[in-house]
């Protein structure tokens, strides 16, 4: 049996997120160094993104298109055997149900370009060894704009689960960071709100075990716990922001989240939030399937 790669090393708390609970408590890991030596002759290798393609897979309102690229795009038999590995432990991941942190996962030898065409390439050898198409995305960013307020707490109920979000451009100061609140809080919040029927707890619950190709619930699940209109919505809205967590990543920072399990969200920016702003690459592990 061969070895498979070790994909990420652990390391301390950054100093910039000690002040932040959720940064003080949680684990955090950067590239192990055989992944770090790889990426660094990759990122060499592959210069330009001209190659990436945009792939629509579904007519789902959300998240139904994805970055892909095959791995024969580079003339290096080395490199595309490493990559195959590397899949193999993505696939092989095992996953907390806690959320865990990244550090330095962009620097001067490993840049955004060339995990921008790692993670397309990655993709496409996930999918072939799911053999599903839907096992592994690497979902672009559409916002170009400034919110005026919070982006409420949410999943994205992508149909594959685990959901790494790597930032590479990320607004200055304290503003356009990261909330977070488990799913697990969440229930414990809903059984506190006397005006939230049951059915409607029930629903939200199903909605984010169930996993549907084609109908996208979202705007379902995000009615219930943001509409203002709910005679509900007030109380929610107060012990959500009470309990959620929140931190702020820096450029090569990230965080990987079980989608079903934690909800996400941001604070509102006062600069421009471009399409550039994170890498989001979602994928099933045989984990996943077998839960």
């Amino acid at each position: 049996m061969k070895t498979l790669p070790v994909l990420f090393k652990s390391v301390p708390v950054p100093m910039r997120q000690r002040e932040y609970r959720v940064g003080r408590t949680s684990k955090w890991y950067t590239w192990s160094p055989e992944l770090r030596v790889f990426l660094s002759e990759w990122c060499k290798k592959v210069r330009k993104t001209r190659y990436v393609k945009r792939v629509y897979l579904s007519n789902r309102k959300y998240y139904h298109d994805t970055y892909s690229l095959k791995p024969k795009f580079i003339n290096n038999t080395k490199l595309r055997k490493q990559l195959d590995s590397i899949a193999d432990s993505f696939y092989k991941l095992k996953y907390s149900k806690n959320s865990i942190f990244f550090t330095n996962m962009i620097d001067g030898s490993i840049t955004e370009n060339g995990l921008h065409c790692f993670f397309a390439c990655l993709r496409e050898i996930l999918i072939k060894k799911f053999n599903d198409r839907f096992s592994a995305m690497y979902s672009p960013i559409y916002t170009r704009e400034t919110y005026e307020k919070d982006f409420p707490l949410h999943s994205d109920i992508f149909i594959p689960k685990i959901l790494l979000m790597l930032f590479v451009q990320v607004p200055k100061g304290r503003t356009g960071g990261t909330f977070l609140l488990s799913v697990e809080d969440l229930k414990k919040i809903f059984s506190k709100i006397k005006l939230l029927p049951k059915e409607k707890r029930k629903l939200v619950l199903r909605i984010l075990k169930e996993t549907n190709r084609n109908n996208d619930r979202y705007d379902e699940f995000f009615y219930i716990l943001h509409d203002e209109d709910n005679p509900w919505n007030k109380e929610l809205q107060k012990l959500m922001n009470r309990k959620r967590e929140y931190i702020k990543l820096e450029s090569g920072q990230g965080y990987l989240i079980h989608d079903r399990l934690w909800l996400h969200g941001r604070k509102r920016s006062k600069s421009k939030i471009t399409i550039k702003r994170l890498q989001r690459f979602v994928f099933n592990t045989k984990q996943t399937l077998e839960i």
